[in-house]
């Protein structure tokens, strides 16, 4: 009796091991056969926020991406942000925008960026409603531009008459903050090479209107070269179609995600070195440029030497896609 109790409970032992080696053989197999766009831990959500509420980031699947905040407004708070994402208080720079936040990050991480990041403002739904369900789903990363996934859909004010982009009246209402035309699929646009101005548009964009007056009055930019003079300053015309004179017929269009929302592969940040991404910073800045070292040099707050110039984020804004691709 005793040596059957005993040969039950060697059974028992020797079945619990069995089966505990089969499942972590299984979790083993299954975490080596990873999704090619959210491998574990190498896709960060990288959000550049003032003072918006972040709630929506409770709606992200911790399990793809890890969640990084650039705070520039009011203190957050434990309840505020899922379990597990990291805060980092930046100052908020004049005029710095979004575009502040990015450089300083991909300045601050060069050599150690995850595969995929995924810029956004702190209110990503105003320009693309469905922008979470996307970011969740790993097979919507199958773009057709490779390493670069625009997450937009162009802006909507919600629950009102404003205007869409090009100046259509009544989107708000129509798409209840929504992308109604494109069924909140992100939407990649086409804007003039020398004006900044969406093609086939009735109206324009009087900032754009606006910056590049500034840019010919204040600092001597000839007028309609703001993206040019961007590229060529750091050496990045070569191949650029959109920088010649379409006097000859050629098309001077460039593709363009709206509001700075997209995913970016790590190796299409890294086709320019550290020091490209530091003179675009200091391209941002207004001279004299704020004391110290890179990258904490650039989180500032002096009142004399920290300022970025006022119309540069709006031509930044539509030049990363170009950026961004090869």
């Amino acid at each position: 009796m005793k040596a059957g109790r005993s040969n039950r409970r060697l059974f028992v032992i020797a079945a619990t091991f069995v089966v505990t080696v089969l499942v972590g053989l299984r979790n083993l197999l299954q975490d080596s056969v990873k999704s090619p766009y959210y491998p574990s831990t190498s896709t960060q959500v990288v959000v550049a926020r003032y003072d918006e509420d972040l709630s929506w980031l409770h709606s992200l699947d911790s399990s793809k991406h890890s969640i990084l905040v650039y705070n520039k407004g009011p203190r957050l708070f434990s309840n505020d942000l899922p379990v597990g994402a990291t805060v980092r208080t930046l100052h908020n720079v004049p005029n710095g925008r979004e575009t502040h936040t990015m450089l300083y990050h991909i300045l601050s991480n060069y050599d150690a960026l995850p595969e995929w990041t995924v810029f956004t403002q702190g209110e990503p739904t105003i320009h693309s409603p469905a922008f979470v369900e996307h970011v969740n789903d790993a097979a919507f990363f199958s773009s057709p531009t490779p390493g670069f996934q625009c997450l937009s859909c162009g802006y909507r004010p919600k629950l009102s008459l404003g205007r869409c982009p090009g100046g259509r009246l009544g989107c708000g209402l129509r798409g209840l903050g929504g992308c109604p035309m494109s069924r909140n699929r992100p939407v990649t646009y086409k804007i003039d090479g020398k004006t900044l101005q969406l093609v086939g548009r009735p109206l324009n964009d009087k900032t754009l209107t606006n910056t590049i007056r500034w840019s010919e009055e204040e600092y001597g930019i000839p007028k309609f070269t703001s993206a040019s003079y961007f590229f060529e300053s750091f050496g990045l015309s070569k191949d650029r179609p959109f920088l010649v004179d379409d006097a000859d017929g050629k098309d001077n269009t460039m593709d363009f995600c709206f509001a700075a929302m997209f995913a970016v592969h790590r190796d299409n940040i890294r086709q320019y070195s550290k020091r490209t991404y530091e003179r675009m910073m200091e391209y941002y800045f207004v001279e004299p440029h704020p004391r110290g070292t890179s990258p904490e040099q650039w989180n500032c707050d002096d009142e004399d030497d920290c300022k970025a110039y006022e119309h540069a984020g709006f031509v930044m804004e539509r030049l990363w896609m170009v950026l961004f691709t090869k």
